[in-house]
């Protein structure tokens, strides 16, 4: 799933862009203003008289946001501030339902795109300090709060917001993500079995590892499960899980090509940063998101130190990574081996089941069946011709 920003050009452009925005601000906004405030609003802010004045007076530029079937999904617009000469996107609005479609992280590549093009560093626009979707949205897209307003904008109502800041990322040649899990993708082994081995509870594990990957248990329910059993171990433990590590056929080398080519890679694991960060170095990999388990006295808990890396927050690195570098989800590459791999592979623009279990094998549009990482490659630089013949 990709987006595409058709521009606002034509009056029957605008009245088109009119009614979409009553549409969608009578969906979110009365919960969170008020109805009164919403209608002001958008009669002051969103209504054809005011879109008109924006252009014409202020040269503010708009666009649909369209998908990959050509169907309008939201808008989003934004304008060069004459006093300070910063880009501010002043608004980014999907129907209720094409949330949840990942179309925000398009809209913000092309904004970086857009900034690039005229020589600005950063982009800036505002959020109501209550809206905490959309706060928490662009947190990870990379954008940073650096100042707060409040706007009155007559009638008695007042604009509550906050200032956030993305700085623009260098551009660099035919920018990529490549993407994937750790354990039995990048590597040969799964971390957490290594530890049960050392808790006298492998095989156990072991069992409960198979069956989340294989979906058929709740991953969160399952992590918990295991980790508990390993309640008691001495923090070396992670020096002897991570001697015990192989790196999978081709993934230094996956690593390598993908810089080669000025690309980045990350990873992401329902492992642990503590065994993680060392296979991350040993690679030169850039990105990494893992779990992280509780030490105390200088034995592990049996409990987590950090929120669980479910499938959702392997999905929102990738969303985030990809904004972080300008780039659009199509321009990611996204490879795992299990269950709650299977949305960060359908989002990603090449979506691979690496030796994947059988439900990712059946989800992902591309896999790859021998332990051999560089065949991502094959897959990769085959889509592109396609794509450049197209």
């Amino acid at each position: 799933m990709s987006a595409t920003m058709r521009a606002v050009r034509t009056e029957a452009d605008r009245e088109e862009l009119a009614e979409l925005a009553a549409q969608i601000w009578g969906e979110y906004w009365p919960a969170l203003i008020g109805e009164a405030q919403t209608r002001y609003m958008v009669e002051q802010f969103q209504s054809l008289g005011a879109i008109r004045r924006d252009m014409a007076e202020h040269a503010y530029e708009y666009w649909f946001v369209m998908d990959d079937e050509g169907r309008t999904c939201g808008y989003t617009g934004g304008h060069v501030e004459s006093e300070t000469n910063r880009f501010f996107i002043s608004k980014i609005y999907l129907k209720a339902s094409e949330r949840g479609r990942h179309l925000a992280s398009d809209v913000i590549a092309f904004y970086v795109g857009l900034c690039r093009e005229r020589g600005l560093r950063a982009m800036y626009l505002t959020v109501n300090k209550h809206n905490e979707l959309g706060i928490r949205c662009y947190r990870g897209k990379g954008f940073d709060v650096i100042d707060a307003v409040e706007t009155s904008i007559g009638e008695g109502f007042v604009m509550d917001d906050y200032i956030m800041e993305k700085r623009v990322p260098a551009a660099g040649a035919d920018m990529r993500l490549i993407v994937m899990d750790i354990d039995s993708t990048l590597i040969n082994e799964e971390v957490i079995d290594l530890l049960g081995d050392e808790a006298g509870a492998g095989e156990r594990i072991a069992g409960i590892t198979e069956r989340a990957m294989r979906g058929e248990l709740d991953f969160a329910q399952a992590l918990k499960e295991r980790v508990g059993l390993l309640a008691g171990l001495d923090e070396g433990v992670f020096d002897r899980a991570y001697a015990r590590v192989t790196f999978t056929p081709g993934a230094r080398e996956l690593v390598a090509e993908a810089h080669r080519r000025g690309w980045k890679v990350g990873v992401v694991s329902g492992g642990f940063h503590e065994v993680a960060d060392r296979i991350v170095a040993a690679a030169g990999i850039d990105y990494c998101l893992a779990n992280r388990l509780e030490v105390a006295d200088g034995h592990l808990t049996g409990r987590l130190a950090s929120g669980i890396v479910t499938k959702q927050r392997k999905l929102e690195a990738l969303e985030q990574w990809t904004a972080e570098l300008g780039i659009p989800l199509s321009q990611a590459i996204a490879m795992g081996d299990g269950a709650n791999d299977i949305p960060m592979i359908l989002a990603a623009g090449t979506g691979i089941a690496f030796c994947a279990k059988p439900k990712v094998r059946a989800a992902a549009p591309h896999a790859i069946d021998e332990r051999n990482l560089m065949r991502a490659f094959d897959i990769i630089d085959s889509s592109d011709r396609t794509a450049r013949n197209s």
